[in-house]
């Protein structure tokens, strides 16, 4: 498979079907790295089925900008674009100016998957300079901080806080991906499921993660959402992700739960029930990212008001 950051994955350019090129730039000649952009908009309502107003390509610019993740409070997000050096860095956008601003940035090495961090500060993935280990950060949003790795665990590709920021989920760099706990104060680890895509989320306080199962061929995996139980410790399947689909995001109704699912397949936007009662709802078109000049979405984003939502695409320049 391909991979975005150029030294940081490319271990995983020949052993990680989980890996979709519109998750990242192929790590090849520069003149067929896909550019990615982030549409933002608006979740006007929803009942059982969200209703997404237009659509703004925020980034807008040749190359690659990808992985937004909302920070709470705030219309803002943090997210991965590849600098000059070739290397990405985490950037943070407001939503409200169309600004943009460097948070982490190395020059030799790659820093991605960017998410607030319990607690304050920000977490990500950073590889070191040969590119073949790849561990979770943590670090304040002060400037001298140049942050620290929260378990000695890698190489790694993605991960969610589990449990208050006592563990954390993350996507191991096997053939195929598998999933791991990993305790932060012990570093303790344990093996929850072999055979995962790149999308992993968890609940405001972790005591849920949803993942992507890989089912089928490796050569042509389909993918299928799953949810770990951080308490009694239960792995289950709960449906299968649209064709093509490999990405997805939650939305909670008041209580906490997950109530609606939402997964991108070709240039579409898809939504579906997770309540009991509504266990049987097909899939519902919402979005067709075509209609402003995309061609495949990927990544979805949204914030903790679930009134605004990001949708990664690739573009043609």
């Amino acid at each position: 498979m391909t991979t975005a950051f150029a030294s940081a994955l490319i271990l995983l350019a020949s052993a990680m079907p989980a890996f979709a090129e519109g998750d990242a730039p192929p790590v090849v000649a520069a003149e067929v790295v896909p550019d990615t952009d982030i549409f933002v908009g608006r979740i006007a309502s929803y009942d059982s089925t969200p209703i997404i107003g237009s659509l703004k390509n925020v980034t807008n610019r040749k190359g690659y900008d990808n992985q937004p993740s909302f920070v709470a409070g705030k219309n803002a997000f943090y997210y991965v674009a590849e600098g000059k050096s070739g290397k990405t860095d985490i950037r943070l956008y407001d939503i409200g100016s169309g600004k943009s601003r460097a948070l982490a940035a190395s020059k030799d090495r790659s820093e991605y998957s960017p998410k607030e961090a319990p607690g304050g500060g920000i977490s990500y993935i950073q590889e070191n300079p040969e590119g073949d280990v790849t561990r979770v950060y943590r670090r304040s949003l002060a400037k001298k901080d140049a942050g620290a790795p929260v378990a000695d665990f890698a190489p790694l590709g993605y991960y969610a806080w589990l449990d208050d920021g006592k563990a954390l989920g993350v996507y191991y760099r096997s053939e195929p991906g598998s999933l791991y706990r990993v305790e932060v104060a012990s570093g303790e680890k344990a093996l929850l499921h072999e055979g995962i895509g790149r999308a992993i989320t968890s609940d405001k306080k972790g005591e849920h993660l949803w993942f992507t199962g890989i089912k089928g061929d490796a050569e042509a995996p389909s993918f299928e959402l799953m949810r770990y139980d951080v308490a009694g410790g239960a792995v289950a399947p709960l449906l299968a992700l649209p064709a093509g689909s490999e990405d997805f995001a939650l939305l909670f109704d008041e209580d906490g739960a997950a109530s609606i699912v939402l997964a991108t397949s070709g240039a579409k936007l898809y939504s579906r029930s997770l309540r009991a009662e509504n266990a049987n709802t097909d899939w519902v078109e919402i979005a067709d990212l075509s209609e402003y000049g995309a061609a495949k979405a990927t990544r979805i984003a949204v914030n903790d008001t679930e009134s605004t939502i990001a949708i990664v695409a690739e573009t043609a320049k």
